[in-house]
């Protein structure tokens, strides 16, 4: 769900505030570090 939100952000701020993909660099890469966060701790402890 993580993803999914970071995702409306970025449309959101992209559309309507006209913003670039580049200033939004920092939403997607925590996006993706808190949804896949699960994923990294087991592979990490496998």
């Amino acid at each position: 769900i993580t993803i999914t939100v970071a995702v409306i952000w970025i449309g959101y701020k992209t559309l309507w505030k006209g913003e670039s993909l580049s200033q939004c660099g920092y939403i997607i890469i925590g996006g993706i570090l808190i949804g896949g966060g699960s994923e990294i701790g087991a592979l990490l402890m496998s």
